[in-house]
């Protein structure tokens, strides 16, 4: 399972959206964590509001000119995923900020846990800055 600690949800967000995606009603939700139902939809309300503040970050980065996309493939192999970051920075002039390991744990984070086998399961998109910061991304 992921862990949300990772995430901008708070733990009570992080279980209401998790009964909802187990496919409970409003009301169940509600009195399975001992709350009002208006505080369910508030609580949900504040969640939907986070995801698209951190979608709309993530196409902002993605529109900044000082920002280039590197696209991972699905089965790719992890350590040849942290080659092509490195590969692909270096041959841009830009210090990637932290070392090796620090790429590889972004990319463990990045992934949601979908590797099989050293094999990254779901294509990912891997966000870099020129300042040598960058953001793994599910699903290219």
């Amino acid at each position: 399972m992921v862990n949300y600690s990772n995430t901008l949800l708070t733990p009570r967000q992080a279980e209401i959206i998790s009964l909802r995606a187990s496919g409970l009603t409003t009301k169940q939700i509600a009195s399975r964590i001992g709350t009002g139902e208006k505080n369910v939809i508030i609580i949900e309300s504040r969640i939907h509001r986070k995801i698209e503040e951190a979608v709309n970050t993530i196409r902002y980065l993605q529109s900044l000119k000082d920002s280039l996309t590197l696209k991972i493939d699905a089965g790719t192999d992890l350590l040849d995923a942290v080659r092509q970051i490195l590969d692909f920075c270096d041959k841009r002039g830009i210090k990637i900020k932290g070392n090796i390991i620090d790429v590889l744990s972004s990319l463990r984070s990045g992934t949601f846990g979908r590797i099989d086998s050293g094999k990254i399961l779901d294509p990912l998109n891997v966000i870099i800055l020129h300042t040598g910061r960058w953001f793994v991304l599910n699903g290219a």
